[in-house]
């Protein structure tokens, strides 16, 4: 029989979608410190672009990562 309790430090995603779990939570972090939720995606953005001028070698993983995690447009009908 299996046990269903994960051990410490081990998760498990059963149907759970975790980009937009990690993304939600950073936007959730950043309003609680008062920020609106414009101004934390528009804080997300330039965080991104900070990473990507200062470390040019990494900015295609930078940008591939970032784009990971972004919300999914609900109306585009093609994803």
């Amino acid at each position: 029989m299996k046990n269903n309790t994960p051990a410490e430090g081990v998760f498990y995603f059963h149907n759970f979608n975790l980009k937009s779990y990690v993304m939600k939570e950073l936007i959730d972090r950043l309003m609680s410190q008062g920020l609106t939720e414009q101004q934390a995606l528009k804080a997300i953005e330039v965080v991104k672009d900070f990473a990507k001028e200062k470390f040019p070698v990494f900015s295609g993983a930078i940008e591939k990562m970032f784009d990971k995690y972004k919300p999914k447009d609900e109306e585009d009908f093609l994803e």
